[in-house]
């Protein structure tokens, strides 16, 4: 919200939409959206430079961040000041399995 408070929401219009990393390249190469934000890391950074090349687009930093981990607060982990890698069990994580899939689809090369 700062940055409606910094350029002002009189002069521009903001809109704010959570979706998927395939939908934001999407979006902002058919010019629905301006601006995208997405996270790079060692496993999507190839693929998703790839698609931002592929579509005309450029990957501009805007900061480097720390992982964090969203625990409800029923699960024992949340009851601790701080966890490690380790402790995160592969049965505890969700994951969105389709945003993947989109991901690998949308980056491999037309085989002839």
């Amino acid at each position: 919200m700062e940055l409606l408070k910094k350029y002002g929401k009189d002069k521009y219009e903001f809109h704010m939409r959570e979706t998927q990393t395939y939908d934001i390249i999407e979006d902002v190469a058919h010019s629905r959206s301006e601006i995208g934000i997405l996270y790079l890391n060692r496993f999507n950074e190839t693929i998703i430079k790839k698609a931002l090349r592929d579509n005309g687009l450029i990957f501009e930093p805007l900061f480097t961040a720390k992982p964090h981990v969203f625990i409800g607060k029923n699960n024992p982990l949340a009851q601790k000041s701080s966890i490690t890698p380790a402790a995160i069990r592969p049965s505890q994580l969700t994951t969105n399995y389709i945003e993947i899939l989109k991901e690998l689809t949308y980056s491999q090369p037309t085989l002839l």
